[in-house]
């Protein structure tokens, strides 16, 4: 799948994925964060382009690491410096990002109870 940037509508989409994830998540201090916390907002990041993608894209997996260096580019154009520098940490922890997403999604269902109707008490006669 090709996409080029200076399309309208792909510049447009790319900036509204970006407007989500500085809305939805404090980046602005991102480099003092020790590597756990890091992991976390990159995980936060993640999940947002991933939703922001499978609404608007087919083969929203494929489409990934597309969007990812389309983000790149548009942060390092605006000079968000930290917003680039996630995009870069998650081209480098891809799998481990995508395997915790695979398994929050694979989260055990609860067995659902049949429901139990009170029902008035009958005497026999």
């Amino acid at each position: 799948m090709k996409m080029n940037l200076t399309n309208n509508w792909v510049s447009q989409f790319i900036d509204n994925i970006g407007k989500n994830i500085l809305s939805s998540v404090e980046i602005d201090k991102y480099f003092s964060l020790n590597n756990e916390k890091k992991m976390v907002t990159q995980y936060l990041v993640f999940k947002i382009i991933i939703k922001s993608i499978s609404l608007n894209v087919k083969n929203s997996n494929e489409s990934i690491p597309i969007i990812l260096n389309f983000l790149l580019k548009r942060s390092e154009e605006n000079e968000n410096y930290e917003l680039s520098e996630i995009m870069k940490d998650i081209k480098v922890n891809y799998d481990k990002l995508i395997e915790m997403n695979n398994a929050s999604v694979k989260q055990v269902k609860p067995v659902k109870k049949p429901i139990v109707l009170n029902k008035p008490n009958q005497t026999n006669d």
